[in-house]
């Protein structure tokens, strides 16, 4: 297996799939997203960078890049949904389908709203779907500083497609597995099917998916007594049963979009749960030429 690339191959058509696989194995370890856009250009995250495909598999411009018909759009939204695509409504009118193995796939377009609430797509313009990969040691640097200061929340940040989803799983491991560290009990509030891959661990894991956070974070602190909760992409609204966790004594390790503390604390709820003092600790995700890194700093409210 390619980091995990060759099982989100079921999911897409074969002339797109031919041409992917066509690229060298150094530049398929790095993929991190697969796109398929209608009548427009299939693209690949590659860290920071975009590249397009020609038929045989080539990087090119525009020009020559392979596109998604609306037939094979079709088939990649019937391979996700396994033939049924109204079983995934209530994801896909939030952006997503779950994939089965783990993971998800964007999708956005046409969109069906109702009093200003949207509803559904009319027609799906866009796919992304989404590697899920399991990179054990990738959290081992914030383990260990927690072996050194102790566990605290932790609060995970970067702008989007720098690892954020894959750190936290790499976190959940090493914590669950006693890694540099005491085996902790791990609760994972997975809203998006994201965060746990069934078997990447034989560790002290519970796992509650396709549930809110807010509820599932209340479930877990209620019925699996958990030591820390890891959870992913913390959003306005759910501040106040996060904070609720905190005073039950479970440390909580999440993440948020963000390219910079000062910036997070300029939205106001992740500045009330800093405030709250939820979070200890912060780990600023980013990435150059030579891949991820972390920076791990402690911080205070303010």
């Amino acid at each position: 297996m390619i980091n995990g690339i060759d099982g989100f191959f079921r999911y897409i058509p074969p002339r797109i799939t031919r041409a992917i696989v066509a690229l060298p194995l150094t530049m398929l370890e790095k993929v991190t997203e697969i796109r398929l856009r209608l009548d427009a250009p299939v693209s690949l995250t590659l860290g920071q960078k975009n590249i397009m495909l020609d038929k045989n598999g080539l990087p090119c411009s525009f020009k020559n890049a392979v596109c998604a018909t609306k037939k094979e759009m079709a088939e990649c939204l019937s391979l996700l949904s396994q033939g049924s695509l109204y079983t995934y409504d209530d994801t896909i009118k939030t952006g997503f389908i779950p994939i089965r193995d783990g993971g998800r796939a964007g999708v956005c377009g046409e969109a069906i709203t109702q009093n200003g609430v949207l509803r559904g797509f009319k027609e799906i313009y866009s796919i992304n779907l989404r590697l899920h990969r399991h990179i054990p040691m990738f959290a081992g640097e914030l383990i260990r500083f927690f072996e050194r200061e102790g566990l605290c929340g932790t609060l995970v940040y970067s702008p989007p497609a720098m690892g954020k989803t894959t750190f936290l799983r790499s976190a959940a491991f090493l914590l669950a597995e006693g890694k540099y560290i005491r085996p902790h009990r791990v609760g994972i509030v997975d809203e998006r099917n994201e965060i746990f891959i069934r078997g990447m661990s034989d560790g002290l894991i519970d796992v509650v998916t396709n549930c809110p956070k807010s509820y599932g974070i209340e479930l877990l602190c209620r019925t699996m007594s958990p030591e820390v909760i890891i959870c992913d992409e913390i959003g306005a609204g759910e501040q106040d049963a996060v904070i609720n966790a905190q005073n039950t004594g479970v440390h909580l390790i999440a993440s948020a979009h963000g390219g910079s503390l000062d910036g997070l604390r300029r939205r106001p709820f992740i500045n009330k749960m800093l405030e709250a003092g939820l979070f200890d600790a912060a780990v600023r995700l980013f990435a150059d030429e030579k891949g991820f890194h972390c920076k791990i700093e402690r911080m205070s409210a303010k």
